[in-house]
């Protein structure tokens, strides 16, 4: 009798614990991000589009000042894409970067 009054008292403030946490979970997630409508088949404007791949290297999202210095020094190329893709409608883009600010860098013309 005492184990089932203990589990029961201890079922009750963890349930009462959790309530308030899902109150606060909710409200941090609300209006954080809202789709286009058509999200997840929008279409992406043509600057989203990556290079070539015969011509250039996919490397990483980067302001574009390290990506034009990472894409001469460390990769040794002739030039450098950098797009700023930002769009959440845009999330699985092959060019896509979660940070604001941040660009997907590509190295083209890079020695073999």
């Amino acid at each position: 009798m005492k184990f089932i009054l203990l589990l029961s008292s201890l079922m009750v403030s963890v349930l009462a614990d959790q309530a308030p946490l899902k109150n606060v979970l909710e409200a941090t997630t609300e209006d954080v991000w809202s789709p286009d409508p058509c999200f997840p088949f929008c279409t992406t404007p043509d600057d989203f589009t990556s290079p070539d791949p015969e011509l250039c290297i996919k490397t990483d999202c980067m302001d574009k000042p390290l990506c034009q210095e990472m894409c001469a020094v460390i990769m040794q190329c002739r030039s450098y894409e950098w797009i700023m893709n930002n769009d959440d409608n845009d999330i699985f883009g092959e060019t896509w970067c979660a940070v604001d600010g941040y660009g997907m860098c590509y190295c083209c013309n890079c020695p073999e």
